[in-house]
């Protein structure tokens, strides 16, 4: 199962109807954020003008993510493991992944 910031968001709000009431959405617009960018959806991420609103209800409701699990997607989050593990210069430049920032900042 992925664990990518969408489905882990959706999981820890109670599933998509909850997730879309909480953010003001329909519930079909919440399920786009899992699709990929090509066909209307934001490749499992979670659009940025959702994303504090989010990650301060469930602190609120003691189901809190880390802001790496909010804003990263799962290969993203291994990079950043590999980066923060590596003694040497062996772990891959994250200029070398391609990263979508389009999408931050956006409120699909």
């Amino acid at each position: 199962m992925s664990k990518d910031p969408a489905v882990l968001v959706v999981r820890a709000c109670g599933g998509l109807k909850a997730t879309a009431a909480l953010v003001g959405k329909d519930t079909s617009s919440v399920f786009r954020w899992r699709s990929p960018k090509s066909k209307g959806g934001a490749d499992g991420r979670v659009p940025g003008g959702n994303l504090f609103l989010i990650w301060c209800e469930l602190i609120r409701r003691g189901k809190p993510i880390s802001l790496e699990e909010l804003v990263f997607t799962e290969q993203e989050r291994l990079l950043i493991s590999d980066l923060e593990n590596a003694n040497d210069n062996t772990a891959q430049d994250p200029r070398s992944v391609e990263f979508d920032e389009a999408n931050i900042g956006e409120g699909q």
